[in-house]
């Protein structure tokens, strides 16, 4: 993904990054591909120092491309330039692909496991931002 198929905030998103654009304490990021959003993200600012992403989604058919990836880096981007500390994701335990791409940008430690409910587990990762 290069030029057109870069990504760009919710200043220039239509959809789902309205939802996003009205809210002050999310900054909204999209993966565009030859004009269409096919992935999209946001950055929920907690205060404290502190945020978390509350959904990334990319498309069926863009998956295994970088994309979700190329998103995250972009969100960590968001937060460093925003000041903030800690950066935290929480992940269903069997969601296997999201959890392989957070270990892959390194430095995301698992801090907490809990249960949704009897059937369901999550995992949340934190990672240090200075």
């Amino acid at each position: 993904f290069q030029a057109e198929d870069g990504i760009r905030d919710a200043q220039e998103s239509r959809g789902l990054g309205d939802v996003y654009k009205r809210q002050e304490d999310v900054v909204a990021v999209v993966a565009i591909a030859n004009g269409r959003v096919v992935g999209f993200s946001g950055v929920k600012l907690l205060g404290e120092g502190k945020v978390m992403y509350p959904a990334t989604i990319v498309h069926r058919d863009f998956r295994n491309r970088g994309i979700g990836k190329m998103l995250m880096r972009k969100k960590l981007e968001i937060a460093r330039e925003k000041g903030l500390r800690e950066y935290t994701s929480i992940v269903g335990e069997e969601n296997i692909a999201s959890r392989r791409m957070l270990e892959s940008l390194g430095n995301f430690e698992i801090v907490e496991k809990g249960k949704y409910d009897e059937n369901k587990k999550w995992v949340k990762y934190a990672k240090k931002l200075i």
